[in-house]
């Protein structure tokens, strides 16, 4: 009985190492996963008189870097590193656990150190200062001509904002296609009770690309403006205030990020 019971032993200690990943594996793993979003860096300078690392970071959808304090981003309880996390979360769709995996990476290329010398470190240090002050102002006239402009690109790529289908299965090339499609047109009545009223949710980096806006408070500013005019749907009681939200864009895949517009002019007659 005896034999048995350590044979069992065995094998379950066997099955469970198989079916763990070698931690190696789970860093290679981490690695793709962020340089799939983001191109960092650390930065090594000197600073009054003393070395100071400084996180380069950003998303591939973005046209240039902010730059971080290394203790600054690291830090697991600080409000600066919140403040930063909050940061990503509204440029690129960072995901609830994608800040522990670029602070993992960005341990990992200290470990191995990973460098880039640079000598201006305080230059990098006053942009970061200038991109958390510059156009974090806008006037309301500015945000308008943002939401025309959204709102003319939706209404001449309207192939691109399928009604979303999500109670049944339809045909791949029916509603949302993936790597085509910008976002959906959402009618349904789970939606409608949900936001409002009919709406539109476009993914973060199409809604870039139109603006071509490179400072990510400008993006804020705007975004803000269009919460309290109801342009935008944000439940303000909701613990997560990121204003893209988790939206389900068809049947059969995960939900994606997604800014969901809620103005009447975004109404299709006949849908």
């Amino acid at each position: 009985m005896s034999t048995q019971n350590s044979v069992t032993h065995e094998q379950q200690a066997l099955s469970e190492f198989e079916l763990s990943p070698p931690l190696n594996s789970r860093g290679i793993n981490t690695k793709q996963a962020v340089e799939k979003e983001w191109s960092i860096e650390i930065l090594k300078g000197e600073l009054n008189g003393h070395t100071q690392l400084v996180i380069s970071i950003q998303g591939h959808i973005e046209q240039t870097p902010s730059y971080h304090k290394y203790a600054d981003f690291m830090s697991s309880r600080s409000p600066k590193a919140k403040k930063i996390e909050l940061e990503l979360m509204n440029r690129a769709g960072l995901s609830r656990s994608g800040f522990t995996q670029i602070q993992s990476y960005i341990e990992r290329l200290r470990d191995e150190g990973t460098y880039k010398e640079v000598e201006d470190i305080a230059c990098l240090l006053a942009s970061e200062d200038v991109q958390e002050s510059i156009n974090v102002t806008i006037s309301g006239a500015q945000a308008e001509m943002y939401f025309d402009l959204l709102v003319e690109h939706i209404e001449e790529n309207i192939e691109l904002f399928p009604k979303r289908i999500i109670d049944v299965d339809t045909d791949p090339q029916q509603g949302y296609i993936e790597n085509i499609s910008q976002g959906v047109y959402i009618a349904d009545e789970k939606g409608i009770k949900k936001y409002g009223c009919e709406s539109i949710a476009i993914m973060p980096k199409y809604l870039r690309e139109v603006f071509d806006i490179t400072h990510t408070n400008t993006l804020g500013a705007i975004l803000e403006y269009w919460v309290r005019k109801g342009y935008l749907y944000l439940d303000e009681s909701s613990v997560d205030l990121r204003k893209d939200k988790p939206v389900k864009l068809r049947r059969g895949i995960p939900t994606k990020r997604a800014y969901v517009l809620t103005s009447p002019r975004l109404k299709r007659e006949g849908e």
